[in-house]
Parts: structure tokens; sequence; C-alpha cells
């Protein structure tokens, strides 16, 4: 008998094969011994700790490999010896000799081989599932044992007449709750075993940490993710997703059809990323700040930089409208000017691609400088996917990100929220510097001292990022209040309140949104505060479209 595969790669068909081999003799012998508990031959459980099923078993093996030589499964009915080539080291020769005991358990319910001489398996406790769940895309043939098993646990209660957890569901719930205070393997154990004792005799829930199966390990590996921003060196992370996108496109990849209960040959590739504009420029290398922020545009970008606000703005947006768009032709609302500009052509990829080719990237810190009038950063890693380049489209803002910006800044901007408004004094400064719009321009009290002093704005303290001899702001009186003209989308206090009110004491149906009472406040300064994407969704929903009914 050729047993090689028990130490071989546990993503392949004879990997599988075997394990449903050896499930399968196991529980005869179980049948014809009568015995309840088997004990399990997996590398933590050493043939020392006893399961109550041949599935725990299976998901034990799966998931850790068996224990070191355990070519002859002595443990579970089997008799004789097995001769077979093994790895050769310091203490044995590359020819082993493994026998078995001819009567079972006769060294009093020890390992029997666990003193032996002989391979050598080196396991930290890890599950090596990322390893097995990386390359889980053989050649399965009709045997689909791994699906079958991830939808049982999907289906099965956890007990009889559950209806609101299955096993699968009960055990990730439980995880999460390990996960997120810290619990070790030993008290996560011990609340199980109180657990197993609270819920009826036939549920399904492990009783050991070790049994939570290979769904339990696919969540252990997410426990080791850290909550950080990569930013340029994301594409050290994409490298394994970038590798298995390859593998997709040029090889594919052994898929289970569940409705006509075959396997067949998936190939996918990636269309496009959806991100937020920050996200936008490390995944695609594009330096998306300052002068040429825009991906599209790139060196026609037409940026304007306010001199009070101390930021770069994009004003020429109105050249993207059709040519005969009555926007145009509006002056006074917009920059003072009549836009007669043309949409720039966005690059094609083989064009991007031309500008990127041989950029050298540097991950980490380093103190190499990059080219200050370069646009580009980084050949992006997804390049290396060969059809990449004939994409129009690769990288796809998400929406709810600048929804939720667009609606704090209106919401804000309306109601007059201090730190939040974008119509304050620097922003009717520089419409005056720019003569458009006098109505809104900064207008002086009377009756005040008329002593002129060169002062910051800002109190005197510079604002990250500013330019050097930028900044300084207008001259002004000493002691002197200024006065800021109200918009007409302003709205007055009155109405501020009656909009507070109105959503503090709206009622919606279950699941719209959250509940808008939390985020009002009606006490003092009326605004509103902390909305989450969802409600600034609702909220731009709605009245979009009060405007058009």
């Amino acid at each position: 008998m050729d047993r090689g595969w028990i130490y071989g790669r546990r993503d392949t068909l004879d990997f599988f094969n075997g394990v449903q081999e050896f499930c399968e003799s196991a529980s005869q012998y179980q049948i014809k011994t009568g015995v309840n508990d088997l004990y399990c031959p997996c590398v933590n459980c050493n043939n020392v700790t006893m399961v109550d099923s041949v599935d725990t078993i299976r998901d034990h093996v799966v998931c850790h490999g068996f224990r070191p030589q355990y070519h002859v499964w002595v443990w579970h009915g089997e008799h004789g010896s097995y001769r077979e080539n093994v790895v050769g080291n310091d203490t044995h020769d590359n020819k082993a000799e493994i026998r078995a005991e001819d009567d079972y358990g006769s060294d009093g319910g020890g390992d029997g081989d666990g003193d032996e001489d002989g391979d050598e398996i080196k396991d930290n406790g890890g599950d090596h599932l990322d390893e097995m769940m990386h390359n889980v895309e053989g050649e399965f043939g009709d045997r689909c044992d791994v699906f079958e098993w991830l939808s049982e646990a999907a289906k099965k209660p956890l007990y009889p007449g559950s209806k609101k957890y299955t096993k699968l569901s009960a055990v990730l719930t439980l995880f999460n709750i390990k996960s997120k205070y810290n619990w070790s393997d030993t008290s996560f154990t011990s609340l199980l075993f109180v657990l197993c004792d609270m819920l009826p005799d036939e549920n399904e829930l492990p009783k050991s940490v070790g049994g939570m199966s290979t769904l339990w390990s696919v969540a252990l590996q997410a426990k080791e993710l850290q909550c950080w921003q990569p930013e340029h060196d994301i594409d050290v992370f994409l490298e394994p997703l970038v590798d298995d996108l390859r593998k997709m496109w040029d090889e594919g990849v052994s898929v289970y059809d569940a409705h006509k209960n075959e396997m067949f040959l998936m190939r996918a590739s990636l269309m496009w990323t959806i991100n937020d504009f920050p996200a936008y420029g490390n995944l695609s290398g594009y330096k998306n700040k300052g002068h040429k922020s825009c991906p599209v545009c790139i060196d026609d970008t037409p940026n304007v930089y306010l001199e009070h606000y101390g930021k770069d703005v994009y004003v020429r947006t109105r050249r993207l409208l059709r040519r005969d768009h009555p926007y145009r032709r509006q002056k006074k609302a917009f920059n003072g000017k009549v836009e007669e500009g043309v949409a720039p052509r966005p690059l094609s990829g083989h064009e991007v691609y031309g500008r990127v080719k041989g950029i050298p990237t540097f991950f980490g810190k380093t103190s190499k400088p990059l080219d200050p009038h370069a646009l580009f950063k980084k050949e992006s890693i997804f390049w290396k996917l060969e059809y990449w380049k004939e994409h129009d489209i690769r990288h796809c803002l998400d929406v709810m990100h600048i929804e939720k910006n667009v609606c704090d800044v209106v919401v804000g901007t309306i109601m007059g929220i201090h730190g939040k408004t974008k119509n304050g004094k620097s922003a009717r400064l520089d419409l005056e510097a720019w003569g458009v719009r006098p109505e809104l321009w900064v207008q002086p009290k009377e009756g005040k001292t008329m002593v002129m002093e060169k002062v910051r704005e800002d109190g005197g303290n510079k604002r990250k990022g500013e330019r050097k001899g930028k900044g300084i702001g207008v001259s002004k009186k000493k002691d002197e209040k200024v006065y800021l003209p109200s918009a007409c989308y302003t709205l007055s206090k009155d109405k501020k309140r009656k909009l507070c009110a109105c959503l503090y004491d709206i009622k919606v149906p279950y699941g719209f949104s959250s509940n808008m009472k939390r985020f009002v406040s009606l006490n003092g300064e009326l605004k509103l505060t902390s909305m989450k994407s969802h409600d600034c969704h609702m909220m731009m929903q709605q009245s979009a479209r009060s405007f058009y009914t």
C-alpha cells in the first residue's frame, strides 16, 4: 500500500481521497468494536486526545495534517507494517520501517510509536490553513468533499429544532467573541464544554477549539490582521491576490456547481477596483494630491490655489458638460468666466502603462527621493495582470464615501455648523479676490476702531501643508468685528429649528436608516452630527427626490 500522500501536500486530490479512505476505515472500526470515541491522529491531538465522531477527525487532519510516522493506522483497526521512502535527516536513514502492534492498545493507551525514530514534523501550533486554502485549486474530479462539508455546516441546525443558529453560524459567532475579547484557547474550551452541557444533547457545537473545523481555522487567520493603512506599500499585501488572479486567467480553477453536481473549469478576470480617493492613489500609483491630482485629466488638470483658504481647487468642471449646456455661459454662478474648454481625452490603458513602465518602486521607509515633477510614484502591481492594460476603466470611486462627504458639506454649509461649513471667512475673502459674488464678501461692522494691522487670518499659526510665502491674510482692522452676509441657501435659526425638530420626530420603516433622533442636537447649537454613510445616503436620496417633485 502506498501512503506517501499522508505527509504530502494537503491541497491535492490524493490527500482528500486518502482522508476519505481513512475515515471509512475508522468508521468501520467504530462499528465493529462498538466504541463511542476514537483517537484523533492529527498533529495536535497526536493519538492522545479522543473525539466523538469521524467527522471531527476528518476536519482535524485536513486542517493540521497527520501526526508523524502514522502510516499504519494501528489505533483505528489496522495491523501490519509499512516500508516506504521517507525524508532523511541526521537521526535516521532514508529507509524507515514502521511496525504496528498486533494487539490494539497493548501499551496501555499510549501512542505506541511516539518515541520511535522517524519523520519529524515541526509545528508551532498553527493549522497552515492559509497554505491549504491558497492552493485548493487542484482537480477534485467527482469528489466534492470540501464543498459538501461547508454546505452541510451552513445548513445543519445547531441542535434539533434550532431556527436561529446553524453549526456554521454558531461557530463563527463564538469565534468573533473570542477574538474581540482576546480569550485564551484554554478558557474558551472551558466555555464550550459548559455551552455543550446547556444545549440539548444532540447539539453540533464543537467541544474544543481544535474541533472548530475548517471554517474556524479560516477565521483564526483573520485574527492576525492588523487594522492599519499600508498606503504606498499595499502592493506587498496584494502580491498573493495578484498571483491568484493570474492563475485564474491563465490556467483556471476547478469549481463545484451545486446545481448540476459537477466540477467545471472557471476562469476569471479583475475588472476594476472600488475604493475611496486616497486609496485610488495607493492602488494606481498616481499622485492624487496637489496641482495635478486628477488621474483622468493628468497634465491638463485645471488647478487654482486659494490664497486665503490654503488649498488647491479645480473649478473648470463645466468643460465636462456638453457644448450647448446653459451652465457653460453662466458667469456669476461660477468663476465669472464663460467656459469654452472641452473635456480632456482620458488616456487608454496602454498609454498609462507606457508612462508607468519601468518606474522604480521602493517599499517601506526609504530615503530615496522621488521625482517631485513625476505624476506616478510607482508601477502598480496590477500591471502584472496581462489584461490590465486593455481596460479603459481600472479604478472606480466608492459612491458611499463621496456621498457621505458631500452630505456632510451640504448639511454643514446650509446650517452653518461650526467646523463643517465651507462658507466661512476664508472662502468669502477668496471670492473677493476673484471678484465674484460681491453680495457674499466680508463686510466690516461700523463704529469700531479703524487701526489697520497686517495679521494672519488663523491667528499666526501656519496651516499644515501651507506653501512658503503664502497664506497671509488680508489687512484687517484691529479689534474689528466683521459681518458675513447670509447666502441664499443658508437656513435661518427658525428654519434650522424646524428641520431639526422634523428629523428628531421622524419615523421610518425598520432598516430604512438609523434613528435620526441620535444625530440631532436641539439644545444649544442646532446641528446634525455623527451620521453614518447609509444615513447620509438616505438623506441625499430623499432630498434629491423632494427637489424634483
